[in-house]
């Protein structure tokens, strides 16, 4: 089975994600700190990876540069942010980021985007 890893501070947002995507044929993990987060990255192979731009353990940017790094598997990254500003956004996109969502979120369009993905990551 795909794996989807939420690596979110926020507990609420977290829940709403993982409860909105359960019916997605992946299994969902959460992770809400910077030890979690690398030992999950380092011992599970995702297919998907959500985060933060900003959390209180790690920014979203600095996860992308772990992932991308420790990684055997490169997973997708979507990055979930208020964060607006055109340079620091392709400054994301250089470091690895697939995928940016903003904030408020809009759930039917992150399980559009997921589903396509989860399809592509199987073909």
């Amino acid at each position: 089975m795909k794996k989807i890893l939420i690596a979110v501070a926020d507990r609420i947002l977290a829940e709403i994600l993982r409860y909105s995507l359960r019916n997605m044929g992946a299994e969902i993990d959460v992770v809400d700190n910077e030890d979690r987060f690398v030992n999950s990255v380092l011992h599970n192979d995702y297919v998907i990876v959500l985060t933060q731009f900003s959390a209180p353990f790690l920014n979203g940017y600095d996860l992308v540069k772990r992932i991308k790094s420790r990684s055997q598997r490169k997973p997708i990254i979507y990055l979930i942010s208020h964060v607006g500003n055109e340079t620091l956004l392709l400054s994301l996109f250089d470091s690895g980021v697939d995928q940016y969502i903003t904030l408020p979120l809009s759930l039917t369009r992150l399980k559009r985007k997921l589903s396509a993905d989860l399809k592509r990551c199987s073909a």
